[in-house]
């Protein structure tokens, strides 16, 4: 179902929060609960991007010490190293700062099958699933964008939109940089039917809402 994206805000991204082009979720499934929980720090991704480094600012510092014009070639290694030393340094630090800040924060979301309630324990909610609206994986721009920076400007949220009276509160879970980030992970959760599942792309034009599951007005 397409909508005009000015009339629609409530089917914009929250734009709140810090969005992050690192992919530091999983989802766990055991029989009695559905978690999407923090990942381990990534040592071997570290490894191989660091390798990657010390294979570029090493290149750098042979071609530049054999044929530049630093006068010792000594001189041009070590450039390199401080270079090298600095950009590894920073990334590792980045990353692993990151990761374990996530995991210290614990999962973003339980739903217990046993107990048919959902928690959001870095919220402090628990609530049964009969009081939740959707989950949904959003796409789009921040309410209000300039239609001219759209395409530039589409961030990705995954947030639970829970219902409060005749009202509604989304809580937002993750977000991303890239378009398309929880598309996957919404559907795989849609697979259970535990929650309605709800997929929104758009820009600041148009917005589509697709139903991963049925949807519960019909």
């Amino acid at each position: 179902m397409s909508h005009p994206a000015a009339e629609n805000p409530d089917l914009h991204i929250l734009g709140t929060g810090l969005y992050s082009n690192v992919c530091n979720w999983q989802l766990i499934v055991t029989p009695e609960r559905i978690e999407i929980a923090p990942t381990a720090v990534p040592w071997r991704s570290i490894l191989i991007y660091n390798g990657i480094f010390l294979l570029f600012f090493g290149g750098w510092g042979f071609l530049v010490a054999r044929y530049g014009d630093l006068g010792l070639p000594v001189t041009a290694l070590a450039i390199a190293a401080v270079f090298y030393l600095f950009t590894g340094g920073l990334f590792t630090g980045w990353i692993v700062w990151t990761f374990r800040q996530a995991l210290d924060a614990g999962p973003w979301l339980i739903i217990d099958r046993a107990e048919r309630t959902i928690q959001l324990p870095r919220e402090g909610v628990t609530a049964p699933l009969s009081q939740v609206d959707h989950l949904q994986a959003i796409s789009t721009t921040r309410y209000g964008s300039n239609a001219w920076l759209s395409q530039g400007d589409i961030l990705s949220e995954l947030n639970l939109v829970m219902r409060d009276g005749d009202a509604q509160r989304r809580y937002p879970l993750l977000r991303s940089i890239f378009d398309g980030a929880f598309d996957k992970l919404a559907a795989q959760i849609a697979e259970f039917d535990l929650v309605p599942v709800k997929r929104i792309r758009g820009n600041s034009e148009r917005i589509c809402e697709t139903w991963l599951t049925t949807d519960p007005s019909a």
